[in-house]
């Protein structure tokens, strides 16, 4: 039922008698498993219409892997901009300044970080992997690799007159790479980068701040910038 309601829902609301076509349950039992996540927050269901917002979207789908649903299939069903704006969401809850599908120049390169997120000290660099199977080791590690080269690309330009972020107007920033995962993997940390399972996300940004130094950070100091990026 879970999967056919990510499905069914992907594009929007979907009405009650196209998703008991769509699961084949009696209208007893889908009442009482709508019931049940209606309970739970994961749907609204207002004149014969069920609806589900992204973040819902997201735990249905982790409820529906750990009934055995197959990982590729519940991946499909979800679209990456559902599993970024969760992430942003999160951070900006935290008091974050978030910045999503972050583009700059660095040595002759465009690059690009899929959210930045702001609060003094510290700058998350977050890439964001809605990954089809977990990943190998070494897998891992190119990622990690990838997003550490972005990040300190981010932290060696900076100030930028053409780039406005928050950070450029303290007095030092802490740049720390990390990857966002949909599920748990083998690691979770590589090369001192957390990789970090969606569900753990704001756990992790509670403990940021406490941790910062022992994980895999670029630190600038901008005392001597002038008002242009101060103010």
């Amino acid at each position: 039922m879970l999967t056919s309601l990510l499905k069914m829902t992907k594009k929007g609301c979907v009405s009650i008698e196209n998703l008991k076509r769509g699961t084949r349950l009696s209208p007893s039992i889908l009442a009482s498993l709508l019931g049940e996540l209606k309970n739970k927050a994961l749907v609204c269901v207002s004149d014969d219409m069920v609806c589900v917002d992204p973040s819902a979207r997201v735990q249905i789908a982790l409820r529906a892997l750990l009934l055995g649903a197959d990982f590729e299939v519940i991946a499909a069903l979800l679209q990456w901009q559902e599993f970024e704006n969760i992430a942003g969401a999160t951070l900006e809850v935290h008091g974050y300044s978030v910045q999503r599908n972050f583009r700059f120049k660095e040595g002759g390169k465009r690059w690009e970080i899929d959210i930045v997120a702001c609060r003094e000290p510290i700058v998350v660099c977050l890439d964001c992997k809605q990954w089809k199977r977990t990943l190998s080791p070494s897998s891992s590690k190119r990622i990690v690799e990838a997003q550490t080269q972005r990040t300190k690309a981010l932290a060696s330009i900076l100030p930028s007159a053409s780039l406005r972020l928050e950070c450029q107007k303290w007095r030092k920033a802490n740049f720390v790479p990390a990857v966002l995962s949909l599920i748990p993997g083998g690691l979770k940390f590589c090369n001192k980068v957390p990789i970090v399972p969606i569900l753990q996300l704001q756990d992790f940004v509670r403990q940021l701040p406490a941790q910062i130094l022992m994980l895999q950070h670029t630190q600038r100091n901008f005392d001597h910038l002038g008002h242009e990026f101060q103010n």
